[in-house]
């Protein structure tokens, strides 16, 4: 349901989604009571997991909500990382679990400034620590259903030429999924119209040592 992400010399992947995965997916989200919520943050740039979330309008607005755990989504997402991790990207994460999943509608004047999404401070799970290692976003939508929101990925550090931006920046087709390391900065350039919707996925394992 999801065609392989070759390696690069960039440090991400992307790969596409197909019709089969695609109606996985809406199925689910047009058969589920969701419930939303508005411009929540707390993501690993600020707090560690199992913090009390809070709503902060100068660093993200936008409509959440997580879906429900549904067998085939993992199947589907949990095989493209694992492949990725092992066979194409080099990371050889020590990775175990993926997070509850969660969709996000982002409409005019909604954003996402610069974060990364792994915690400061490890979570804890059964006694064990645990952070974010690889996250996921999957583009639910065309480019052309939506202007602005762009999804910028910084790849490149201080010391870049003058003439190149520090990141990549994104907007792709619907089903287009990019893969990249969680302590990577990004962000989700403020929307001018229409309303943006996408999948984030995050994939966790012990800390690095």
């Amino acid at each position: 349901m999801v065609n392989k992400v070759k390696s690069s010399v960039d440090p991400y992947g992307i790969c596409k989604i197909d019709e089969e995965g695609l109606d996985i997916i809406e199925k689910i989200i047009n058969d589920s009571e969701l419930k939303w919520d508005e411009g929540v943050i707390g993501t690993g740039s600020d707090k560690p997991a199992g913090d009390n979330l809070k709503t902060d309008s100068s660093i993200r607005t936008c409509k959440t909500s997580f879906l429900p755990v549904h067998d085939e989504l993992i199947e589907m997402f949990g095989r493209l990382v694992v492949d990725y991790n092992r066979n194409y990207s080099g990371w050889n994460y020590d990775i175990e679990f993926i997070e509850s999943i969660q969709l996000s509608h982002y409409f005019e004047g909604h954003f996402y400034d610069w974060h990364v999404d792994s915690f400061v401070n490890p979570a804890i799970e059964n006694n064990k620590p645990y952070n974010r290692k690889v996250s996921l976003t999957v583009f639910l939508n065309n480019p052309d259903e939506y202007e602005g929101g762009e999804f910028d990925l910084e790849t490149r550090g201080p010391n870049t030429d003058w003439s190149k931006e520090r990141f990549d920046k994104f907007k792709l087709p619907k089903g287009s999924v990019i893969v990249f390391p969680s302590h990577m900065w990004h962000r989700v350039r403020p929307v001018t119209s229409g309303v943006r919707k996408s999948l984030v996925i995050w994939i966790q394992g012990p800390p690095f040592k």
